[in-house]
């Protein structure tokens, strides 16, 4: 009957004495230095990193947010409603404003296309620089009616449907 051998394996991190078979590794390192781990070989530590690195990103992520919302906590209640007030005015203001110029250029003739070309605060410069923008404008002749179909009586743009029913009965016979 035989004994069976038991191999001692060295500790972590130990160098082997001399004469043990020091392994693939060894060989590895003998013939230009240590293999690199490729992402596909298990117990890589790619894998591992890749893994830690996304966990820290996604706690960086939870902190940051924790500090904002800690920041907006920090406000009392008076200064959120404070700072609230402030956008609503700021909002307001310009609505008034957008209002009062749109008004002044329908009574001043002004083409609605060119009301956002008006400069002023109050009602008097915007008023002014109404009448100012209205003379740059050139005035348009009216235009005359466009004609529909050929000559010899056909019916045109500016006749009512019932005239173009009595003129198409009138060449009928």
């Amino acid at each position: 009957m035989t004994e069976p051998t038991t191999e001692k394996q060295p500790a972590p991190g130990a160098t082997p004495g001399p004469g043990a078979n020091p392994g693939p590794a060894a060989d590895q390192q003998e013939q230009g230095g240590a293999k690199p781990p490729t992402p596909g070989d298990e117990g890589s530590g790619l894998e591992t990193a890749l893994k830690a690195e996304r966990e820290a990103r996604k706690q960086a992520e939870r902190d940051l947010k924790a500090l904002k919302d800690q920041q907006q906590s920090g406000l009392t209640e008076s200064e959120r409603l404070a700072q609230r007030v402030a956008e609503l005015e700021a909002a307001n203001i310009a609505a008034e404003r957008q209002a009062l110029v749109l008004k002044i250029a329908t009574e001043t003739g002004l083409p609605p296309l060119w009301a956002s070309r008006l400069q002023g605060t109050d009602e008097t410069s915007l008023r002014a620089d109404a009448e100012a923008l209205k003379q740059t404008i050139p005035a348009q002749p009216p235009q005359p009616p466009t004609t529909v179909g050929g000559p010899q009586g056909a019916p045109t743009a500016s006749r009512s449907p019932e005239e173009w029913v009595t003129t198409l009965r009138a060449r009928r016979g």
